[in-house]
């Protein structure tokens, strides 16, 4: 009776010990098979109910722990993109499970037909081990991508501003870059989600277009 009991209490600290820190499978959430990738997962160091996350190279998520039982996590998801044609922001329940999680996710913007039902969210974790800050896409705590950024990989600059709007607050950016002797000028719009802190909209600049998604990481 005595040995059964002590297995039992073991079994339950392994289970408590089990974290959100990791990569995962990026198949549910991706659904149409456009994107290759992997999401991952990063507990913060400073705070016990936050979790920082990166899928795919084109979305980062906020996640917030549940008090009561750390393994059910909610949060949102911010996604690279034109926000007039594709859903570039919602929201999400998971759950931990014996390989990875489940629950579901949802687009909160309703200018899409069915955009604001949930969908099943399953992914499979890889890797236990906790991935880089890079790779977690771990925000600063508070510092925007509002103002004019240099960067050494090109000779040039960037400028961010943001429109404030009592519906959704946009933004505008010119950048410039030097290649091969000429000077390329390109410009930036879309939306500010997340209190300013992340950027998504779409980039032209003559010789490319595509979309993108600006935000300043803590590293």
């Amino acid at each position: 009776m005595k040995v059964v009991f002590l297995c039992l209490a073991l079994f339950l600290v392994i289970c408590s010990c089990q974290d959100w820190n990791g990569r995962y499978s990026f198949e549910s959430f991706n659904g149409n098979g456009n994107f290759v990738g992997s999401l991952y997962f990063c507990e913060a160091e400073d705070d016990d109910e936050t979790v920082h996350g990166q899928y795919a190279n084109i979305g980062i998520i906020v996640g917030e722990i549940d008090e009561d039982d750390d393994h059910k996590m909610r949060g949102k998801w911010f996604e690279s993109g034109d926000y007039d044609s594709k859903c570039t922001e919602g929201e999400f329940e998971i759950e931990l499970t014996d390989d990875g999680f489940t629950g579901t996710r949802r687009c909160t913007n309703d200018d899409f037909i069915g955009g604001t039902e949930d969908v099943l969210w399953t992914e499979v974790r890889q890797s236990t081990s906790t991935p880089t800050d890079i790779q977690c896409a771990y925000l600063h705590e508070e510092d925007t991508p509002i103002g004019v950024w240099r960067s050494d990989g090109f000779t040039g600059k960037y400028t961010i501003c943001v429109e404030d709007d009592d519906d959704q607050d946009a933004y505008i950016a010119s950048y410039s870059y030097v290649e091969d002797g000429s000077t390329t000028r390109g410009f930036e719009s879309g939306v500010a989600f997340y209190d300013k802190q992340i950027l998504s909209g779409t980039f032209s600049d003559g010789d490319s277009d595509g979309n993108s998604l600006l935000f300043v990481m803590s590293v």
